[in-house]
């Protein structure tokens, strides 16, 4: 008898703990800006956290073309980039670093139409800065943000005509 209660407790016990959903945490604004220097295959582009504080996990991808490309998709630029995506220090601490190499964002995804060059390809890497649309840059932590906006040409950037 004892046993049959204890198995009927502890059945209670799981369903009221089991059907009870975690709150997401709110998602907040990062405070960004994504810039560019130089022209063509010699462009460079500049990810600042004018925010106040670190952000950790961070993803970053540009648009160009309608397409999204994503930094640290491929094996090598994961790598090469590890170390920076764990942990991004506000502007204030350090100044951001360019990136050089626009291969290191690639466009993950095929395409469905057979006239498309991406048809039958996996992954499509970006070939220069120029001409972004926008930017984005997500994280995870200390809390779940976003920043999503234009990518400028940066403000101290020098332009030979």
């Amino acid at each position: 008898m004892m046993q049959k209660i204890l198995i009927v407790l502890s059945g209670i016990l799981l369903v009221s703990c089991a059907g009870k959903q975690p709150e997401p945490l709110p998602i907040r604004d990062l405070m960004a800006e994504v810039c560019t220097e130089g022209e063509g295959r010699k462009s460079k582009i500049y990810v600042k956290n004018t925010g106040p504080e670190s952000w950790q996990n961070v993803e970053i991808s540009v648009t160009k073309g309608g397409r999204e490309y994503g930094l640290g998709l491929n094996p090598l630029s994961a790598r090469r980039h590890s170390d920076r995506l764990k942990l991004w220090p506000p502007e204030s601490e350090i100044k951001s670093e360019p990136i050089l190499n626009a291969t290191d964002f690639v466009f993950r995804g095929i395409s469905s139409d057979p006239k498309d060059p991406l048809y039958a390809q996996g992954q499509v890497p970006l070939t220069n800065f120029g001409y972004l649309e926008n930017a984005k840059v997500e994280t995870d932590l200390p809390a779940p943000g976003i920043w999503m906006g234009d990518v400028t040409v940066c403000k101290n950037s020098l332009s030979v005509r």
